[in-house]
């Protein structure tokens, strides 16, 4: 490896402070992942960056999470039509998918670009990329997979436009460092897909359960958000229901338990509804 390809200790820093970044969103399974992707994206000078837990064979794929798309000249629309072909007729339909498994067999990755897989030839002439890449203008592309403890494979995918630059050697390194440090926390510090997200409750509920991990009874948090106790019973119920807890204790104990951290980014100190 040429020397400009190691990582520098600024790197090594930045990998050090996106773990405890996306540790302390780790309680909401979207946000910690927009924030991995958009550290990935700004490290390696992507407008695009995707990221996918499935299994590639037979392909389930149990989550997806998108960033960059709104202002990028991508089209998003082709992008989210391949997920459903992906779901129908599998991730081999992507000709950089099992190039990629073949790769990694040979002990290259975990960050490997298109060029790395797949020739220019044997790209551009595939029905695959004149169908969806070439019409989306998406075509310089950095691909991750590394298993998650619970069975499945973390995705991440770089995203640059027609016509753009390959990824330098560095910045696949890095990315695949971080990704490397990141997957197997997934289920644990960070929130799986299959974890309920206080960002699908409303503002005013994320507001109450702010303060019920803060350690406030019903009465406090009335006193604090200025509501009837009623009114906060109402919305600590459809936490419970939510977070399939049946106490304060057991709500608490899910969050110590996983190791959340108190940032609560999710929570909307302004929520009037």
């Amino acid at each position: 490896m040429a020397k400009s390809s190691y990582p520098r200790g600024a790197d090594y820093r930045s990998i050090y402070n996106l773990i405890g970044e996306c540790r302390e969103l780790g309680d909401d399974p979207r946000l910690w992942r927009e924030h991995l992707l958009a550290w990935a994206a700004r490290t390696a000078g992507a407008p695009v960056a995707n990221e996918y837990e499935a299994l590639l064979r037979p392909t389930v794929i149990s989550g997806v999470t998108g960033w960059g798309w709104g202002g990028s000249g991508l089209e998003i629309d082709y992008w989210l039509k391949l997920n459903e072909i992906f779901a129908r007729r599998g991730l081999d339909y992507n000709p950089m998918i099992p190039a990629y498994i073949a790769a990694t067999e040979r002990g290259e990755g975990p960050c490997l670009s298109r060029p790395d897989m797949v020739s220019d030839a044997d790209w551009y002439g595939t029905e695959y990329f004149q169908s969806y890449h070439g019409p989306s203008r998406a075509d310089v592309m950095m691909y991750s997979i590394i298993p998650q403890p619970n069975g499945m494979n973390m995705g991440v995918v770089l995203v640059r436009p027609i016509g753009d630059r390959d990824f330098s050697k560095r910045s696949k390194v890095v990315v695949g460092m971080a990704h490397l440090l990141i997957a197997p926390l997934v289920g644990g510090a960070l929130a799986g897909y299959s974890d309920p997200s206080p960002s699908d409750l409303s503002p005013r509920t994320r507001q109450v359960l702010r303060c019920a991990l803060e350690g406030d009874s019903d009465k406090q948090i009335a006193a604090r958000l200025g509501m009837a106790r009623n009114t906060v019973n109402h919305y600590v119920k459809q936490i419970y229901a939510h977070f399939h807890v049946q106490s304060r204790p057991e709500l608490l104990a899910r969050w110590l338990r996983h190791g959340w951290g108190s940032r609560f980014a999710w929570a909307d100190p302004d929520a009037e509804a």
